[in-house]
């Protein structure tokens, strides 16, 4: 599962707007007079996209703003990919210790991608 960050990030703002936030401060004034105990960061992280998955401070902060997760959720199918399935079966030999190594390798190459 992928978050489309950028347009998440984007409603969240629009939706601080029109309870009165503007600035991430406001936005954790606001959220916290809605039932959310969270801190000024992780408002910060869900706005850059710093995060990994779906992480549970995303869901928590979608919910109180009264704002569908679920329209910013894309399903990717890696093996819908025949390049990227050939260069696993080419490398991985079967074994737990190669699979945790090209795991570490893939999320680490997916950072790189995402810092570009």
């Amino acid at each position: 599962m992928r978050v489309l960050k950028n347009e998440v990030a984007e409603a969240i703002k629009h939706r601080m707007r029109e309870f009165g936030a503007i600035s991430q401060p406001q936005m954790v004034k606001v959220l916290r007079q809605k039932g959310l105990a969270i801190s000024q960061p992780t408002i910060s992280r869900a706005l850059t996209g710093e995060y990994e998955g779906v992480p549970p401070s995303l869901e928590e902060i979608c919910t109180h703003s009264d704002i569908s997760l679920n329209k910013f959720l894309v399903q990717v199918d890696p093996s819908s990919s025949e390049r990227l399935m050939d260069a696993l079966r080419l490398v991985w030999d079967g074994s737990p210790q190669t699979e945790t190594f090209l795991v570490r390798v893939i999320k680490a190459a997916g950072k790189l991608v995402k810092a570009k």
